[in-house]
């Protein structure tokens, strides 16, 4: 088992997980939040909406876990769909995942 760290993911960046197929690794997600959740890397400005997020792990667990491998492109549309932040402001992801043995 191999233990990952969350990260964040900016617009026009991809979210990649990628886990070892020669020990029969699959992906499992544990974590993914979708919006504009802090000051940093991927927001640079407080124009006053800060702090507003959606826990898209099931959408990013469909998408990877149970695979070998996965990206998520930002901006994601399936994402977009359930931001709970202005649309015109951009979002990010942040998200971690665990390489499993797979069954």
């Amino acid at each position: 088992m191999t233990a990952m760290t969350g990260d964040d993911y900016c617009q026009w960046e991809t979210f990649t997980a990628a886990c070892d197929s020669a020990a029969d690794q699959v992906v499992v997600m544990e974590t993914a939040r979708y919006g504009r959740m802090r000051l940093g890397r991927c927001i640079k400005y407080d124009l006053g909406f800060i702090g507003c997020s959606a826990d898209v792990l099931r959408l990013a667990d469909s998408m990877c876990s149970g695979r070998r491998s996965c990206d998520i492109p930002l901006p994601n549309e399936a994402f977009d769909r359930v931001n709970p932040c202005l649309s015109e402001l951009k979002s990010y992801l942040t998200a971690s995942y665990r390489c499993l043995k797979g069954i």
